[in-house]
């Protein structure tokens, strides 16, 4: 740790501490040949007190303060030299703390920031390029043919990742508005806190005040806890409004938050899900059915069109409606969750019929209007009476606007997150169900972790009618290869859970696991790095079935 140095003693004071010092070793005296030993760190500039240097009338110490000069040898220069570039002071951070390093540090950080990154393409040409150059010397082929056959390869998959992180893998360039419905818990809290740390700007809505405002205080504690500040004007802002989705009204005042708050909105998620229970139609109340069509069915379909609408009174960029697709979506049957299913199935419908109006209005936009031309002059004088019942009778029979918002200001899409462990996945669950949940599920923190950097591509990109999906079959079938080292992550054989609660996960015990799980679903371009290995692993069994002396 660092320690103040003791102001400066006179000169018969030096001496007599001089002398009262302890003898020190030659490897002490190797080490430090000077009386008094430097301070940690070094020279350092201005290293004497201006009111000493005054007192003495000169910022050259003397012989009476500083005791005899001793001798230096060139070993010994070399030796300071090199205790001083090596010593520094015993502070958490040593490497940082030294001088020397923080000007490298600087150098490189300063000089060549337009390089880093470099390292990942270089890297990529030279792995191939040295492993086939090397089986091919060693195998009697001659190397220089599969080291520059091995550069190509890499130079062709480096270009490719060039690309996907310029056209594909974008990020935006200024913070997003995000509104996220269904925000206070499960899947869209965590949607929530992956904007806030990318951050962006999040409303999120829950139907009761209480709920709201315990989930915005809880993301503030856990974004705090993680680094990122959350006060007023510094760092990602978090607000909540108390909203059902199935009232317009209650849309309305989210809109009209999200504006105030913070002046327009990028996206617009709408995860308001409701499951009901796990248990045939006919065993279910009729409100129970009812409210699971009012939340997943109308709640999409009101807030798709009070996210139109905000789209339409701002300026800038197209808004960008991402709709959350389920079980049933693809048209599978979901036994003893008819309502659910059912309703899920109605989002993918919703959000192509959506995007067809959207491109009828576009449509109808463009198209260059025309105005018939008068035929007679006969026409213009024609009575009063009768033009005025022509142009009554016209606009009576004339269609209404085609959409109340201008065209080409909204694009549309459909999230598809997989299974997640939630209340809503495992109500019903059997012990069976659950052995399976090891396999295929995740946290909703892994999920979002994996949804949100592509969902910021989607509105960097503008682009329309994507499909974001966690759990795909290909996705899904190496899940299943694994799956002996994915049994018992989340439940015992008997069923019960062995999981920490999202508290403990985030900021306790588990927190690093749960930061590995989310570094590796943030990550981009799985399948371009196994296309990679393989084709490398490939070049490298042709040279070993091409090597001469392999084949006799």
């Amino acid at each position: 740790m660092l320690t103040a140095r003791a102001p400066a003693l006179p000169a018969s004071s030096s001496r007599r501490c001089a002398t009262a010092a302890p003898s020190r070793s030659p490897v002490q005296r190797s080490l430090c040949p000077s009386t008094h030993a430097a301070p940690r760190g070094g020279p350092r500039h201005n290293d004497t007190p201006d009111a000493d240097r005054d007192a003495r009338g000169s910022s050259t110490p003397s012989s009476a303060n500083r005791g005899p000069t001793p001798s230096y040898s060139s070993s010994d220069n070399t030796m300071s030299l090199k205790n001083r570039l090596l010593r520094s002071p015993r502070s958490a951070d040593l490497l940082s703390a030294h001088p020397k390093v923080r000007e490298l540090s600087r150098i490189i950080k300063g000089r060549h920031a337009g390089l880093r990154g470099l390292e990942t393409y270089l890297g990529t040409v030279f792995i191939p390029a040295y492993v086939w150059g090397a089986a091919g010397s060693l195998l009697g082929v001659p190397y220089l043919l599969p080291a520059l056959s091995g550069a190509a390869v890499g130079g062709l998959f480096a270009a490719i990742r060039g690309f996907a992180q310029r056209r594909l893998w974008l990020a935006p360039k200024r913070p997003l508005s995000v509104v996220i419905t269904g925000g206070s818990r499960g899947l869209g809290k965590a949607l929530a806190r992956e904007f806030a740390v990318a951050g962006d700007r999040v409303l999120i809505t829950a139907r009761t005040q209480e709920s709201v405002d315990a989930a915005v205080a809880q993301l503030r504690e856990e974004l705090a806890a993680m680094g990122h500040k959350t006060e007023a004007g510094v760092g990602p802002q978090i607000i909540g409004v108390a909203c059902d989705v199935a009232d317009p009204a209650g849309l309305a005042a989210v809109s009209s938050a999200a504006l105030a708050s913070f002046g327009r909105v990028d996206a617009w998620v709408n995860n308001a899900g409701y499951s009901g229970s796990f248990k045939p139609l006919m065993e279910q109340s009729d409100d129970a059915v009812a409210a699971v069509v009012r939340t997943n069915l109308l709640g999409s379909l009101l807030g798709s069109k009070a996210a139109l609408r905000v789209f339409a009174e701002q300026p800038g960029p197209a808004g960008h409606v991402f709709n959350m697709e389920g079980a049933g979506s693809d048209g599978m049957a979901t036994p003893n969750y008819t309502a659910y299913g059912a309703t899920k199935a109605a989002i993918t419908h919703l959000t192509a019929s959506l995007r067809a109006e959207l491109q009828q209005v576009a449509a109808s936009a463009n198209k260059p209007k025309t105005s018939k031309p008068s035929s007679t002059s006969t026409s213009a004088s024609s009575s009063s009476a009768s033009s005025a019942s022509a142009s009554s009778a016209s606009a009576s029979t004339d269609p209404a606007p085609a959409a109340p918002y201008p065209p080409n200001r909204a694009r549309l899409h459909v999230v598809s997150p997989g299974m997640i462990l939630t209340d809503l996945l495992l109500e019903g669950a059997t012990p069976a169900n659950k052995q399976a949940f090891n396999i295929l599920c995740e946290h909703p923190e892994v999920t979002a972790a994996f949804l949100v950097p592509r969902l910021r591509s989607v509105v960097a990109a503008d682009a329309d009618a994507t499909s974001t999906a966690f759990l795909t079959p290909a996705s899904a079938l190496g899940r299943l290869a694994s799956a002996p080292r994915r049994l018992g992550r989340f439940f015992d054989a008997c069923g019960e859970a062995v999981f920490p609660p999202e508290r403990e996960r985030l900021l306790g015990k588990g927190a690093k696991a749960t930061r590995r799980a989310q570094a590796t679903a943030r990550a981009r371009g799985g399948g371009l790095a196994l296309a990679y290995q393989a084709s490398v692993l490939a070049g490298l069994l042709a040279i070993i079935v091409e090597a001469p002396g392999l084949r006799g």
